[in-house]
């Protein structure tokens, strides 16, 4: 039962995130806000990524393979609030940004741009 729980969150990610690559740029920019690039502490994003994305789906190859599907800090932020509310996690939109610049800061180094 949890691996086709599994299997068919997985398949919603992906379908998901096909659907976004196909929209226009002024749909993707209506995405949730940039978080703005200050020197916050780390931490809580690497808390909670470690606890909540680790252990039910991500590892660290999903971020620096050639293939990644993420191409900038504002479609990085998109996907941190889709797999939270896929995987049905309470965060907050906080919560969000901080995962969202741990990633940055840590695997993926897009600059950040504020609107």
């Amino acid at each position: 039962m949890k691996l086709t729980y599994l299997l068919f969150v997985t398949l919603f990610i992906v379908f998901n995130v096909q659907a976004a690559d196909k929209l226009p740029t002024s749909e993707a920019s209506a995405a949730p806000p940039v978080v703005s690039e200050e020197k916050k502490s780390e931490e809580p994003g690497k808390e909670l990524h470690n606890s909540e994305c680790v252990s039910s789906c991500h590892t660290p190859k999903l971020y620096t393979s050639e293939n990644r599907k993420v191409k900038d800090f504002a479609h990085l932020n998109t996907f941190v609030q889709m797999c939270a509310t896929n995987l049905d996690k309470s965060w907050f939109e906080e919560d969000v940004a901080d995962v969202a610049n741990y990633l940055n800061t840590e695997y993926y180094k897009f600059s950040v741009e504020e609107k």
